[in-house]
């Protein structure tokens, strides 16, 4: 018998690469189950898309360009580009991620969503919210899903809204955003953490990290108004996200008197970030859930790094944080809108009859047991098999 060939997967999406951490652990997962992937990239810089293409093996990645404009000629013109490089193309399966993709899909199939019968999939990590986004955009969305032969969604409950939204068959088969087992993660590095908030043996502080831009939607003075609710030994590291909110939070920091207790740093790589977050006691995940379906029905990727490294969380109550955090043990779910009730889960944690180091080695077994990219993902390498060789799974 000859060799099975692997089965070529064309993916295709709009939007930046850099940062976008759920995108690499995707394509690095798929790669080493003996998927070829070649990567259509649209809207984002051809260094970015350079840099994409080194961090997966075996990964084609292919710059289609940038346009710019707010009418429909960018989509036309990207939708050409697209439908030019797919005629050029040998591959096995049309994947596509995120709804903002769609627009340029739809020109590059005219209108079919599909190309020459190929099974399609359709993979969003942040689906689009009914109350917020244009009908037309609704509507497109719902087509993709329609058309698709496997629909992949981020969270179960956003997987169940989609089937009930849209009218469809199946409930898409969901694969959280989580870290694969064998990521590296930095190590608890206490000069680092000496520097950012000069602990020692003598003036022990515990350090809460925050590590997005301050903005609105991150509940940003919110957080900063649990601090003064908090001991003076309790010190916040966050980013500053530029702009007149940013602005307005130095100078609440000023007037809480917290400017010893509240570091804004300015933005860094992900890698520097990272580092900070292994040195870190508590790791905050607020989003303004009466923003939009997507905060509501938040699943950040911080979450899953937060658990790779064993750092204990303080989030949103809304349910699927809830869901995971208190399953796991992975720490406390309070309102995003209360300070004090902030400052008490934080508190909690910190001061729990359960110590700190065992909360981080249990949080650490929980993603070596279940927490892993790994652990959910067989899921859809299984179906894209089934896809390509309908068959194979037939009793």
């Amino acid at each position: 018998m000859g060799v099975q060939k692997p089965m070529r997967l064309a993916m295709v999406r709009c939007g930046a690469l850099k940062r976008q951490h759920h995108l690499t652990t995707l394509c690095r997962y798929l790669s080493d189950q003996g998927f070829a992937i070649e990567f259509f990239s649209l809207q984002a810089p051809e260094r970015e898309v350079d840099w994409f293409g080194k961090q997966v093996a075996g990964l084609r990645a292919h710059p289609l360009g940038e346009w710019s404009g707010r009418g429909l000629d960018r989509f036309l013109k990207g939708g050409l580009a697209l439908r030019h490089a797919l005629k050029k193309s040998d591959f096995d399966l049309l994947y596509v991620i995120d709804s903002w993709t769609l627009r340029y899909l739809g020109v590059a199939t005219l209108g079919a969503m599909r190309w020459d019968k190929k099974p399609l999939v359709y993979h969003t990590f942040d689906m689009l919210a009914p109350h917020v986004a244009a009908r037309s955009d609704m509507l497109l969305e719902g087509h993709a899903l329609r058309s698709s032969d496997l629909n992949v969604n981020a969270d179960r409950s956003r997987a169940v809204l989609a089937k009930a939204l849209f009218g469809l068959k199946d409930v898409p088969i969901d694969i959280p955003v989580r870290v694969l087992l064998d990521e590296p993660m930095p190590e608890r590095d206490m000069a680092l953490r000496k520097s950012l908030v000069g602990n020692s043996p003598h003036n022990p502080r515990f350090m809460v990290v925050c590590p997005t831009g301050l903005s609105g939607d991150r509940l940003s003075k919110e957080i900063i108004h649990a601090f003064a609710h908090l001991p003076p030994h309790y010190h916040l590291i966050t980013i500053d996200g530029g702009g007149s909110y940013a602005s307005e939070c130095r100078l609440l920091v000023d007037k809480l008197g917290l400017r010893e207790r509240v570091s804004i740093l300015e933005p860094m790589s992900y890698e520097a970030l990272q580092r900070i977050c292994a040195c870190a006691d508590v790791g905050l995940i607020f989003h303004n859930a009466e923003a939009s379906l997507g905060n509501f029905l938040c699943h950040p990727s911080r979450l899953a790094y937060f658990v790779a490294m064993g750092l204990p969380v303080v989030a949103n109550n809304v349910p699927v944080m809830e869901a995971v955090i208190y399953r796991h043990g992975l720490g406390r779910c309070c309102s995003a809108y209360n300070p004090e009730k902030i400052a008490s889960a934080i508190e909690e944690i910190c001061t729990g009859p359960l110590p700190l180091n065992d909360r981080r080695q249990a949080i650490l077994t929980a993603f070596r047991d279940e927490l892993h990219f790994e652990a959910s993902a067989a899921r859809l390498t299984t179906a894209l098999r089934r896809l390509h060789h309908p068959r194979a799974d037939a009793v």
